[in-house]
């Protein structure tokens, strides 16, 4: 028993050190995200959109929203569309998000 006890401490300090080595692989993704200036999109189904790095609203309607990321226009089309959160850094959309488009 004592050898099966020692066996699973052994597992699980390296399980321990994956899971720190993937968060620190995270945070250096995400800082290489916020150096390239590009936009970092999340989507919780086709309900809500998380847009970081938006440099502006073109156009702002229930069925139809433009934003600017600098590179490129997202254009999201949909019904009930509404932004619920706007700061410096991100936009919080929420609604039926039917289509996404990258206008270059």
């Amino acid at each position: 028993m004592a050898k099966s006890k020692k066996v699973n401490k052994v597992k699980k300090e390296k399980k321990t050190k994956e899971t720190a080595a993937e968060k620190l692989g995270d945070l250096f993704q995400m800082q290489a995200y916020g150096l390239m200036d590009i936009p970092h999109i999340e989507m919780i189904g086709n309900r809500e959109m998380l847009i970081e790095n938006c440099k502006g609203i073109i156009e702002y309607g229930d069925e139809q929203i433009r934003l600017n990321t600098g590179r490129y226009i997202l254009k999201l089309q949909g019904r009930n569309l509404s932004l619920i959160n706007m700061s410096d850094e991100d936009l919080l959309i929420r609604g039926f998000i039917m289509c996404i488009e990258f206008v270059i």
